[in-house]
């Protein structure tokens, strides 16, 4: 999955703000203390995973427009995607048809919100406490994903590779 771009309507400091063509690969937000790094990483998060449970913080817009936005998406396929969570309300679109689901359910290839949040997107906070691939399952679910694997087993994966390479090389 590629993130093409994005439109925030309102979220926490940003109004009406609207970024296109973003690069394949990493994308790396930099920027002064309290412009807005943190609320940006929390709306692409919200988008996909909708609000975190619990969360009093739900960046409501400070300066006016309906609360949430938009992320444009390349699929592996091909297939160009739009999420949009406005309010309660979310829909994934594509050329030829909306669908009212929450996009992490079969977007994401399996990554829960916890893994996205500490691997795919993180912040300080989650650089601070790098303990995280070291929590059951999550080291695997990563490496799967990235390879683009699902479900399959990494150390079964690799251990077919290196036979692969093994009987090749012979």
């Amino acid at each position: 999955m590629h993130f093409r771009g994005f439109h925030i309507e309102g979220f926490g400091i940003f109004q009406d703000c609207a970024v296109r063509d973003l690069p394949n690969g990493l994308v790396v937000f930099s920027g002064d203390n309290e412009c807005g790094k943190t609320t940006l990483m929390q709306f692409f998060r919200t988008v996909l995973f909708g609000p975190p449970r619990g969360s009093k913080n739900t960046y409501p817009p400070l300066k006016g427009g309906r609360h949430g936005g938009r992320l444009e998406l390349t699929m592996n396929d091909g297939r160009n995607l739009v999420v949009e969570r406005l309010d309660k309300k979310v829909t994934v679109s594509d050329d030829t048809d909306t669908a009212r689901r929450e996009p992490s359910e079969y977007l994401l290839n399996g990554v829960d919100r916890q893994t996205y949040e500490r691997v795919f997107a993180m912040g300080l906070e989650d650089l601070q406490g790098c303990d995280v691939l070291t929590q059951e399952g999550v080291q695997g679910r990563l490496l799967a994903a990235g390879a683009g694997l699902g479900a399959a087993s990494v150390p079964e994966t690799l251990k077919q590779l290196d036979s692969d390479l093994t009987g090749f090389l012979t």
